[in-house]
């Protein structure tokens, strides 16, 4: 029996040995410093014409006074994001960069022809197809139009549409050039 209390006696010791070998130490601190700049999000943007070269002026070549009666000269174009980072969204309004709104009060939805000899000729701007699309309004700017951005790009079909001016007929149309500068206002989000 003696045998059997040394080996019970030999294992007790190993088990408490080796507990003992791996005692923990404690270590030295560390830090670190961790620096960035916050900036925000944006995107790279550009007009571009119906065949997708980038362009900043849309040409519409002649417009005769039967197509604005009709309504029926139009002109597509794009507004292309590309590049866009930490950016989910964009509030789009345009806004003329000089003159104003059509009609005789520029309370008209239309661009009016600012710089050009003809008359009571204005242009409207669509998103998607006019009539069935959102328009982007002259005169009531207050409500942006907002679209969703991805970081892979995203393109908004517009179309520009040649007409005759707010609160004006046919018969006030003088021909001549047609010039109006829009600014498209973007602000991301």
């Amino acid at each position: 029996m003696k045998t059997n209390n040394f080996l019970l006696l030999s294992a007790a010791f190993l088990v408490t040995f080796s507990a003992h070998a791996v005692e923990l130490t404690p270590t030295e601190n560390l830090t670190a410093t961790f620096t960035s700049t916050i900036e925000a999000g944006t995107c790279a943007a550009q007009i571009q014409n119906s065949s997708g070269t980038p362009t900043s002026a849309i040409d519409f070549n002649d417009v005769y006074k039967s197509e604005l009666k009709q309504k029926s000269k139009i002109q597509p174009f794009k507004l292309v994001f590309s590049a866009c980072s930490g950016v989910k969204s964009a509030d789009i309004t345009a806004n003329p960069t000089s003159g104003g709104c059509s009609g005789a009060d520029s309370n008209g939805d239309s661009f009016d022809n600012n710089g050009g000899t003809a008359s009571a000729v204005a242009v409207e701007l669509w998103r998607n197809a006019p009539d069935n699309g959102n328009q982007f309004s002259c005169a009531n700017r207050a409500t942006p139009q907002t679209i969703a951005l991805t970081s892979a790009g995203t393109t908004l079909n517009m179309n520009a549409r040649m007409v005759i001016a707010a609160g004006r007929t046919i018969s006030n149309v003088t021909t001549g050039s047609f010039i109006a500068p829009i600014t498209f206002v973007i602000i991301y989000q």
